[in-house]
């Protein structure tokens, strides 16, 4: 599917189009910390995509007249340091001036990639194949033999590199696992805590204590004891997942699934520890000042002020409205519009 790029500086709460991209078939992209540079790629094109201006304008630059079909990007926090992948008859390709020039490195079908915030360290996996990690911003490359050969379906690491989660699941849709190395590639474990399931995409923060992972059709899971136990994000809802991301700084994070809508989850146990909000993007209608919305209790205690349950409150446009709760609360809380059923979205909040 053709379409723009789109940008958020809020959080999430709010995005541009950033018209300046053009509709292509992006299927990966990268943004500086300081949010100015963008860089993307496509699976028809032959070209890196870039921004030095947050989106305003955008240039491009040819990485190899050979290849096209590419499939994810990854960079370093400044921008300066890329990484690319192609499947077809595929390589890695590397850039150390910002995707000026480019370098291929190792041929194969590779389906995704990652990096350090340095760039130093990067790590890539084919489908059906292996996972090879590089420690020199991709100059050269070995073959992680200890993670075997596995239907890999996404891979993510810590700023410094040195953990890194990937997911599993087969090719025809047998569930798989996730697996974690401590010590950059050399020896890998499987979170046997997290279960089996069509993992499709994972995110883990700089201490490597939060981890995130998202089940096709079905929940988004969070382990907070760096991988030991998950649980599952009722909030989020069933869906089929595809793609999850959080800022390492912040406690925002971001993930979508095909033909769904982009969902934010704010991870406020670093403010107050128990409470996090899932909602979905413009969910409300800018033209109306206020929703009230109904919450109804599905398991556990539940307390806003006096109100133990089926308590309202409201939600202003463009805004999270913060919540306290107290009395024990599990599991999710159903939300619904209390004026507007034709339009009837759901919120979550999660211990």
């Amino acid at each position: 599917i053709n379409d723009y790029l789109y940008k958020s500086v809020d959080g999430g709460l709010t995005w541009t189009e950033l018209t300046a991209s053009g509709q292509r078939a992006w299927t990966g992209a990268t943004v500086s910390n300081d949010g100015l540079i963008i860089s993307a790629v496509t699976n028809t094109t032959t070209k890196l995509y870039r921004s030095i201006n947050g989106g305003t304008t955008f240039t491009e630059t040819v990485i190899s007249t050979s290849y096209s079909s590419y499939t994810d990007i990854a960079s370093s926090t400044n921008g300066t340091v890329l990484v690319v992948t192609t499947l077809n008859n595929g390589a890695i390709f590397t850039s150390a001036n910002g995707g000026s020039t480019w370098t291929k490195r190792i041929t194969g079908a590779w389906e995704g990639v990652c990096c350090s915030a340095t760039g130093a360290i990067m790590y890539a996996y084919a489908r059906a194949g292996y996972i090879y990690f590089s420690t020199n911003s991709g100059v050269t490359w070995a073959l992680s033999t200890a993670a075997g050969t596995r239907d890999w379906t996404s891979i993510a690491c810590n700023q410094a590199g040195t953990v890194v989660l990937a997911t599993t699941h087969n090719v025809d849709s047998t569930p798989g696992e996730i697996y974690i190395s401590k010590n950059t590639g050399s020896s890998w474990t499987v979170l046997g805590g997290a279960g089996t399931r069509l993992w499709t995409a994972c995110w883990v923060n700089e201490t490597a204590t939060k981890m995130y992972a998202t089940d096709f059709g079905g929940y988004i899971y969070k382990s907070t004891d760096s991988g030991v136990t998950w649980n599952y994000a009722i909030s989020g809802g069933q869906r089929p997942w595809s793609c999850i991301a959080g800022n390492p700084t912040t406690s925002t994070i971001i993930a979508a699934g095909i033909n769904s809508y982009i969902y934010r989850y704010e991870d406020q146990a670093e403010i107050n520890p128990g409470l996090g909000k899932w909602r979905i993007m413009h969910e409300v209608d800018p033209t109306v000042a206020s929703w009230t919305y109904n919450l109804v209790a599905n398991s556990g205690n539940l307390a806003i002020g006096s109100n133990l349950v089926n308590a309202s409150f409201t939600l202003k446009y463009g805004k999270d409205e913060q919540i306290t709760f107290s009395g024990g609360i599990k599991n999710i809380f159903n939300v619904a519009y209390f004026n507007h059923l034709s339009s009837l979205k759901n919120i979550g909040i999660q211990q």
